[in-house]
């Protein structure tokens, strides 16, 4: 699932950046990123902090992509140059990254943050500088209300999780469940439970909360005494 939606991000990233670079040699005079022969893409994700283990396989994909892309011509004869930058999963941290990206390399379009925190934080910038934004984040929110530059391309916490408790009740026809559901006391985290919340209170199911750190390795513990 997760290549999947990174996949679909650099399709739908790659795509906008079609639609804006058209080849028209004056075009790439007036457009932020763009010259006659490469164009900017940015990108942001944890490198070292603590989701860096989920964040490493997306990062490698945005690189392979946009390795793949370049070896069958690029866009329009411009060869796109990645430059990805380290959030640490940090809104701080996230926001310094936007503006190196956006002030000091001038990158056309944005892949990510992979933080919900830190896109909302973007919001005013991103439509300020009007740039084309694919985060990782799959939360309505991120897109309700209407927002003009941000693009999710994958579907929402909310539909995956009501997937899950379908797929218990339906397809392993488990009769009255004990469910745990298990999170990190992040807005992610807290989103993610008011789903878990809401489909068990839908199919009539008793759920169970635990809360785990952002680094945790293993929940035995938790785990033991449900």
């Amino acid at each position: 699932m997760l290549s999947k939606t990174v996949i679909r991000s650099l399709i739908f990233c790659f795509s906008l950046v079609l639609i804006l670079s058209f080849s028209e040699r004056g075009y790439a005079d007036s457009v932020r990123g763009v010259t006659d022969d490469t164009m900017k893409i940015g990108g942001i994700a944890d490198h070292t902090g603590p989701i860096a283990t989920i964040c490493k396989p997306i990062i490698e994909a945005f690189k392979n992509y946009t390795r793949y892309t370049n070896e069958h011509g690029g866009i329009h004869g411009r060869k796109i140059k990645l430059i990805m930058e380290d959030d640490r999963y940090s809104i701080p941290a996230g926001i310094a990254a936007f503006k190196k990206l956006l002030y000091r390399d001038k990158v056309l379009a944005l892949l990510g943050p992979v933080s919900i925190g830190e896109t909302k934080a973007l919001y005013n910038q991103i439509e300020k500088l009007k740039i084309p934004t694919v985060p990782v984040v799959p939360e309505e929110s991120a897109i309700k209300p209407f927002k003009r530059y941000i693009f999710l391309p994958h579907d929402f916490y909310d539909d995956e999780i009501g997937v899950i408790f379908e797929h218990i009740l339906k397809d392993l026809k488990a009769e009255n469940p004990k469910i745990a559901f298990g999170y990190p006391d992040v807005e992610s985290g807290k989103i993610v439970r008011k789903s878990a919340e809401k489909w068990a209170k839908f199919h009539g199911l008793n759920l169970h909360l635990e809360v785990f750190g952002l680094t945790a390795m293993e929940a035995a513990s938790q785990v033991f005494y449900l």
